[in-house]
């Protein structure tokens, strides 16, 4: 094992790793030195790339959510006019 490696892996650093491997690699292996204008503005750019995502995926789970309520109605709809079909 290298000196840099850690002696343990805790659950939220692989739920960071899970998350993205480029952001936990980042926060153990930080810059030299104080970050230039150059490195903040990436930072911020990573930031904003990661928020974009997590609005993306909390709208695709808004319309998951409708598309599967949408299933179950017309699957009960459906249900309901063969039992009509059927009883009638």
């Amino acid at each position: 094992m290298s000196s840099e490696a850690p002696d343990w892996l805790s659950v939220s650093d692989l739920a960071e790793y899970a998350y993205c491997p480029r952001a936990y690699w980042y926060r153990h292996h930080p810059p030299k030195g104080s970050p230039t204008s150059e490195i903040r503005e990436r930072r911020a750019q990573g930031s904003r790339f990661h928020e974009r995502i997590l609005v993306r995926e909390d709208r695709d789970d808004r319309r998951a959510w409708i598309y599967r309520t949408m299933a179950i109605a017309a699957a009960i709809a459906f249900a309901g006019g063969l039992a009509w079909l059927w009883l009638s």
